[in-house]
């Protein structure tokens, strides 16, 4: 009897403290059921485990890596720059520039943490023999990016490539230079792969003027200041910054002082250009409201006739109606 109600009253009991009026036998009995309890259970490592052990509530260890709802932002500058990574940043006709904004003039071969100089003076010179550094290297590459130029030099280009990379067994890529370097950039600083890029400038480039706005303005760390950058270096309130871009792109030579003076020069026409804009529309706008008020007038004038006009045949109606009925009177009269 004593067990069976001691069974019953456990489940209830267990996960509350036992007051210390119960008697001696009872709370012995209790605490052998506990005991008995945590020898069929692993034995506890920490206080934790003990928590849990006891079933006062779950309790499930995380590490490090167990973190939740968080995310993650990495940027590409900052891991290149971290690990000393090569990435191509700007291109133009005569050459390339880096992250760290080293320009490298004419073809380059660029690797992981390396850049050389890659003699191709034609995009019709880009053979199997002209790449034989990369075929080479060991251990191989995981993925070999050719960049030829213009698209126009894609097929022509791919034509003579192909066979040798088929003999030599390495992935490859041959792309437009301009679709070539950002290809190179990702796999780099983003997938870490084992990849390299033979890189031709391209003949043909078009830069349009936002898109020259928006470099200006990322050299001269200003770009998330202004989301429309469509005009030419109107970011720049003094020649302070004007000269820190021109020393970005020419360094410290006249290059940059004659390039500060052109664009000191442009500013003052765009302003001059500006405030000739402004008093042309001033003029428009007094001639069109001077217009306004003058068609303005001429339209109450002419409303002003019409009614005169309405009132003096209204009032003619009216004389010959009453003349019709004296007439007619005078007759009866007559009769």
């Amino acid at each position: 009897m004593f067990v069976a109600r001691s069974q019953c009253c456990a489940p209830v009991t267990n996960s509350l403290k036992i007051s210390r009026s119960f008697a001696v036998p009872w709370r012995q009995f209790f605490d052998k059921l506990k005991a008995d309890k945590l020898k069929v259970k692993d034995k506890p490592l920490d206080d934790d485990h003990k928590r849990y052990s006891d079933d006062e509530w779950h309790w499930m260890p995380t590490g490090e890596s167990d973190i939740q709802n968080q995310a993650t932002v990495t940027f590409l500058s900052r891991t290149l720059k971290k690990e000393k990574l090569v990435a191509i940043k700007t291109i133009s006709k005569f050459g390339f520039r880096t992250h760290e904004n080293a320009y490298l003039l004419g073809p380059i071969a660029v690797f992981p943490k390396t850049v050389l100089s890659w003699r191709v003076p034609m995009p019709d010179d880009i053979t199997p023999e002209s790449l034989e550094l990369f075929f080479m290297l060991q251990p191989k590459l995981d993925l070999l990016i050719v960049g030829v130029g213009d698209r126009e030099d894609v097929d022509a280009v791919r034509h003579r490539l192909m066979p040798a990379f088929k003999r030599e067994q390495l992935a490859y890529e041959i792309l437009p230079t301009e679709e070539a370097i950002p290809t190179f950039n990702f796999l780099n600083g983003v997938d870490n792969r084992y990849v390299a890029a033979a890189l031709y400038p391209p003949a043909n480039i078009h830069v349009s003027a936002k898109e020259n706005s928006a470099t200006m303005l990322q050299l001269s760390g200003r770009f998330e200041e202004f989301s429309t950058p469509d005009c030419h270096f109107h970011m720049l309130d003094s020649p302070q910054p004007i000269m820190t871009v021109c020393e970005k792109i020419w360094g410290y030579t006249d290059e940059a002082v004659h390039a500060m003076k052109a664009i000191t020069a442009l500013r003052e026409e765009k302003l001059k250009m500006r405030e000739e804009q402004l008093e042309h529309k001033i003029l428009k706008d007094k001639e069109e409201r001077q217009n306004a008020i003058v068609a303005s007038a001429e339209k109450r004038r002419l409303q002003a006739e019409q009614e005169l006009e309405d009132q003096r045949k209204e009032w003619k109606k009216l004389s010959m109606k009453k003349d019709s009925n004296n007439n007619d009177g005078n007759k009866i009269d007559d009769k």
